[in-house]
């Protein structure tokens, strides 16, 4: 259907739509002349030219097509030029085809671009080439995610679907497939490379490139016993060896979702490449075999990079027989870092001795041991002890919580009505001081003389004085002798002066 055959109101949105886009496209800066420019080939800033089903037909897409941006949400379209319109927008956005698309120009794809063909079998169709472009410098991904059929890009009269002058990633279950003929071949300059989990299983210049998936091999384990003297190299030729039972798996392929895995045609031999050592310590061939974990990942041969973006791990664990006497040497250096580890300025004096003692008690057992536990023994339990001992800086904490908890009992045993304003006034601030000088100070010393100071400072603040009607009842809060002896001598006069009335009255 033609356009000006539309109803008035669509043909309306669709001049407002292409007079958007040209404007945004005006507003690009100017890209450089691709090779092979056709007549009439579109940008990606424009969709005229687009069709959006096998048959050709032009309109709105029933089902359409829809952009993942890169900031998470997601734009409905109805046209694969709106969606190309909006990627190039914004890097590293998705279209996912929920329709086959026909083309009747090139249409470049934004670098950054996925597309994801989501099993459309004849995903994008163009009778000329190229249907895709891909310019020089751009990275752009084809994909077929959670496929459930082989997805395709075709041009079944020309001789290639896809011109690719940059980098060209091809997924899982996607394939490039032109009509044939005497220099056809699916692809047009740079071979297109996999995507992770995928192996392209056609050579340059074929009439058609598709995209397999892999099947990850799991992960193996094994052991060794070496001797005395042995290096890394004598393990990796273990390695090799029947005898390991160790496997160099083949990463398998499937042609399509339903297939059983297939040898994938052309692909390198893998072997096993060791990769680090104990501790995840870089190894080499000449260092000698020590016991532990030493960790080899599965990769093709005379290659540096992960296997189709997945890494095997075979981990091999090594024992090996060493005499006593340099097991001895080693489990000295051993428990001589173990030692290094701790401070002796961070310790108090005793504390640091009580480190040095254990130091010396498993110093002695390795000297004594006859096998390898009993000295793993010695080094083990000397680091528990020694994180058992508090440095100087937990004992201050906890001497100064001590000290605050005693000097908020004896503030708490004043009673502010034995006092005047000012009285009261002073033993807030006697003990306010107190608990300011334990908390800030650098040592337990200091800690301690806060707190005296500050219990010497509430004691020496004299009560009210007493009422001359009241008759006391309680003992000065203070403590103070010569208070309490008055209070004492008070009460005695009052003992003598009721015997003398006594007497007189007898």
């Amino acid at each position: 259907m033609q356009i000006s055959r539309l109803p008035r109101f669509i043909r309306y949105a669709s001049a407002l739509a292409l007079a958007v886009l040209a404007l945004f496209a005006a507003m690009r800066p100017a890209a450089a002349a691709p090779a092979h420019k056709t007549e009439g080939e579109l940008s990606y800033s424009s969709h005229s030219g687009l069709t959006n089903s096998a048959d050709g037909s032009t309109g709105t897409a029933s089902t359409g097509f829809q952009v993942l941006l890169p900031d998470g949400t997601t734009r409905d379209v109805n046209t694969f030029g709106e969606a190309i319109a909006i990627a190039g927008e914004h890097r590293g956005s998705t279209i996912t085809l929920f329709e086959p698309v026909t083309l009747s120009y090139t249409v470049t794809v934004p670098d950054g671009t996925t597309i994801n063909l989501n099993s459309q079998f004849t995903a994008i169709l163009g009778d000329f080439e190229p249907p895709l472009r891909v310019e020089s410098g751009s990275t752009v991904a084809i994909v077929n995610t959670d496929a459930t059929q082989v997805a395709q890009i075709q041009n079944p009269a020309g001789v290639y679907a896809i011109k690719n002058e940059g980098t060209l990633l091809l997924g899982s279950f996607v394939e490039v497939v032109v009509g044939s003929g005497r220099i056809a071949h699916a692809v047009d300059g740079n071979h297109p490379q996999a995507a992770p989990g995928a192996f392209i299983a056609d050579e340059p210049g074929s009439t058609s490139v598709s995209a397999v998936q892999v099947v990850q091999p799991e992960d193996q384990t094994a052991a060794y016993t070496g001797s005395e003297g042995e290096t890394v190299a004598d393990l990796r030729a273990y390695v090799g060896t029947a005898d390991s039972g160790v496997t160099v798996p083949v990463f398998q392929v499937r042609d399509k979702p339903t297939e059983d895995p297939t040898a994938p045609s052309g692909a390198p031999d893998n072997e096993w490449v060791l990769t680090t050592g104990p501790g995840g310590a870089e190894v080499s061939d000449t260092d000698e075999l020590i016991t532990g974990d030493y960790t080899f990942s599965l990769r093709p041969q005379d290659t540096a990079g992960d296997y189709y973006g997945y890494t095997v791990t075979l981990t091999v664990s090594v024992t090996v027989r060493q005499a006593v006497d340099e097991l001895r040497e080693t489990y000295r250096q051993k428990l001589a870092d173990a030692l290094a580890a701790y401070t002796e300025a961070d310790y108090l004096t005793d504390d640091w001795a009580e480190i040095e003692a254990a130091h010396q008690q498993a110093l002695d057992a390795i000297g004594a041991a006859t096998e390898e536990t009993a000295m793993q023994e010695a080094v083990a339990g000397f680091q528990a002890a020694a994180n058992l001992v508090p440095t100087a800086a937990e004992r201050l904490a906890a001497e100064q919580q001590r000290l605050l908890a005693e000097l908020d009992q004896a503030y708490a045993a004043y009673d502010k009505a034995d006092y005047t304003t000012e009285g009261w006034a002073e033993i807030t601030a006697a003990y306010e001081q107190g608990r300011q000088g334990i908390a800030s100070a650098t040592s337990i010393a200091d800690a301690q003389a806060a707190q005296q100071a500050a219990v010497s400072a509430m004691a020496a603040v004299a009560q009210k004085p007493a009422d001359p009607g009241t008759k006391p009842d309680t003992i000065p809060a203070t403590g103070d002798p010569a208070a309490i002896a008055a209070l004492m001598g008070l009460g005695g006069s009052a003992m003598l002066a009721v015997g003398v009335v006594a007497r007189r009255r007898g």
